[in-house]
């Protein structure tokens, strides 16, 4: 017997067993009971009760009406988060919700839309192994010999062109000297990689950096009364408007320019107060969360450099 004979013996199956619980008054999807004559839907769960495969208009009905409600969302919500900065955070927090995408399935959207565009960006313009090691210069053994990095009872140093490191674990030592190779290749493929790695990264890096983004607004807001999770609403807005203006720089289009305006607008719109002193608080919040992404940055591609 075919796998195809096998299902179409369970399809039918599973159909008699439903009509047989439609014969016997009682709902095949929730077992609760329905009176007679049989209603068009369940009372309980609200399934149908006229059990039959769906023609392909219905299919097609079904799936065109669904595609067409999330774009509506969709679209709605676009509308508001790219030309009325603040409102959309304004319409969540005053409760109309199902009218547009949730925040955070907002950020979700965008920032893998503009990480997946910045990689697909990266390998096209990516230079090759030959031009990368063509710029690689290393000073002869003797220069870099004896280079001693120490902090604590940790010491690096350079010793016959090689790394040598003590006060770490053997595992870590082993990872730094396969990642510090002094030759031109060895560095040109772990430069080349780089980029790559430091994306696969920052995605996640920006994820967690929003409880402490919110917990920042908290703090600069603090006579606002407002709970974290309303900062972090805001900052899921916020943040997906960078990743769109990123989609958008990547088309060539100076479009980065847009987001100091667009998030002091936002600040504005959301939290109130006078327009000087929204632009001094945000100012000073721009310059911390500015190193705070710098360090980030950096971090990511120290640990992509050395452990990616």
């Amino acid at each position: 017997m075919s796998i195809a004979d096998t299902q179409t013996e369970e399809d039918a199956a599973l159909a008699n067993s439903g009509e047989a619980a439609l014969a016997a008054h009682v709902c095949p999807n929730c077992a609760h009971h329905i009176e007679h004559p049989l209603p068009n839907y369940c009372g309980h769960c609200g399934q149908e009760t006229a059990l039959k495969p769906p023609t392909v208009f219905e299919f097609a009905q079904q799936f065109g009406g669904s595609v067409l409600a999330t774009e509506g969302a969709l679209w709605r919500t676009l509308k508001l988060l790219l030309f009325r900065p603040g409102q959309l955070t304004l319409e969540y927090l005053n409760g109309r919700r199902r009218h547009y995408v949730l925040p955070l399935r907002l950020f979700v959207t965008m920032s893998v839309i503009a990480l997946l565009l910045m990689r697909v960006v990266m390998l096209l313009q990516a230079p090759t192994l030959a031009q990368i090691e063509s710029k690689i210069t290393i000073d002869s053994p003797e220069k870099n010999e004896g280079t001693v990095v120490s902090i604590g009872k940790v010491t690096l140093k350079i010793q016959d062109n090689k790394l040598v490191c003590s006060g770490l674990p053997d595992s870590l030592c082993a990872r730094l000297k396969d990642r510090f190779v002094l030759e031109p290749k060895a560095i040109a493929k772990r430069v080349q990689g780089l980029p790559e790695l430091t994306l696969s990264y920052a995605g996640t890096a920006m994820f967690l950096l929003l409880p402490l983004f919110a917990g920042f607004l908290k703090i600069v807001y603090f006579r606002r009364h407002m709970r974290w999770t309303e900062h972090l609403i805001f900052a899921l807005h916020l943040h997906a408007f960078w990743f769109a203006m990123l989609i958008v720089q990547l088309t060539g289009i100076p479009a980065i320019i847009a987001i100091p305006i667009y998030s002091f607008m936002a600040a504005h719109a959301v939290y109130g107060g006078t327009k000087w002193s929204t632009f001094y608080r945000w100012l000073g919040f721009s310059i911390v969360y500015a190193v705070i992404l710098g360090i980030t940055l950096l971090t990511i591609i120290v640990w992509a450099f050395v452990f990616g």
